[in-house]
């Protein structure tokens, strides 16, 4: 039985995604809340007796964090991606070669139109 590189190519791929897309985020946020909740809360008696467990501290840190990061992205589409997809589209050497086919054909249009 072979594996053929383009084979093992797409499984590094799917890799890197599953990983930083999914697992590498829920690692992080479970790391953030275990680390919050034993330096932070559990050294402070007030807030010791508000959130009494682990899992209460969980759970209000979603109900709070959740619409955080969903406003947070919203503005984040609306704002930053434009830019984001300009930047990253005058990076593409397709693009940029219809861009400047573009140019081209809009310069002709205009010598044209002034003759």
């Amino acid at each position: 039985m072979t594996i053929s590189w383009s084979w093992i190519r797409r499984r590094w791929y799917e890799f890197r995604m599953g990983h930083s897309t999914y697992l590498s985020f829920i690692l992080s946020l479970t790391n953030f809340l275990l680390i919050s909740y034993n330096f932070l809360i559990s050294q402070i008696p007030m807030l010791k007796s508000l959130f009494s467990s682990i899992a209460y501290f969980a759970v209000m840190f979603v109900i709070a964090y959740v619409p955080l990061t969903v406003y947070v992205g919203h503005l984040h589409t609306r704002k930053q991606l434009p830019t984001d997809l300009i930047v990253s589209g005058e990076k593409n050497p397709f693009y940029v070669m219809v861009l400047e086919k573009l140019d081209k054909i809009e310069k002709e249009f205009h010598e044209t139109s002034e003759a």
